[in-house]
């Protein structure tokens, strides 16, 4: 005796052609994000944990680490370590704000880190001065080749004012903004020539005359004062 195949409706639809389609379609679908998706998500959020665990400047986990809780520290962190080209340190801290990676550190890695980066200042800090110490010496010098130039010439008296003016344009012309106290001009003008000048004033303002023109003046008023004296004789004698 044959057998009949026989099946419900509702089942049968399930196994219809276009109904097997999409089930395929979504089980390709889920197996191929699994393979490929899946362990590089897996791995990302491992990373992210060893990061959040680990002090960010020694990457270690030993010891006490505390969580960074201030944007004044994120910015504080990012300048100096912009500045230091610390680009491993960088590096850790770009997935975002401090606070919003879960960033941790060691106190001491902290104040080590602060330590460097003020280490580094001191450097450029002196070796700026150096360069403006240098340059300052070379205005300088030029202003003492100036006045012994026109001391040759003749010229002996020298205002500090106009001397102070020449020095801070040699100054600024070889870019140093600074302002030159007038009084330790006046000193190492002194100082640089020696017994060669000395200081005086007109009522107005100081001077630096030198003693050539000194003696040269001294001449000048004794003869005048002869021909003074003699004049006077011959009126007395008429």
């Amino acid at each position: 005796m044959a057998h009949k195949t026989k099946w419900h409706k509702s089942c049968h639809l399930k196994f219809a052609p276009s109904k097997l389609k999409i089930i395929l379609g979504k089980k390709r679908n889920l197996e191929s994000g699994q393979s490929e998706g899946g362990p590089r998500k897996s791995k990302r959020m491992s990373m992210c944990m060893a990061k959040q665990e680990s002090c960010m400047f020694c990457t270690k986990i030993t010891a006490t680490l505390h969580a960074c809780a201030t944007m004044k520290l994120d910015n504080d962190l990012r300048l100096m370590s912009t500045e230091l080209q610390d680009a491993e340190l960088l590096a850790r801290i770009a997935g975002g704000d401090l606070i919003a990676i879960e960033a941790k550190y060691h106190y001491n890695c902290l104040s080590a880190y602060k330590s460097k980066y003020r280490s580094m200042q001191r450097a450029e800090h002196d070796a700026c001065s150096h360069e403006v110490e240098i340059t300052k010496a070379q205005s300088y010098a030029d202003l003492f080749a100036y006045i012994e130039e026109n001391v040759e010439t003749g010229n002996y008296i020298f205002r500090l004012a106009e001397l102070y003016d020449m020095l801070q344009r040699l100054l600024t012309k070889r870019g140093v903004n600074i302002t030159t106290n007038k009084t330790r001009l006046k000193l190492r003008i002194l100082d640089h020539f020696s017994d060669q000048c000395q200081e005086q004033s007109d009522g107005k303002s100081v001077l630096i005359i030198f003693n050539k023109g000194m003696k040269k003046k001294s001449s000048k008023m004794l003869y005048l004062h002869l021909i003074t004296i003699q004049r006077h004789l011959l009126w007395l004698r008429q």
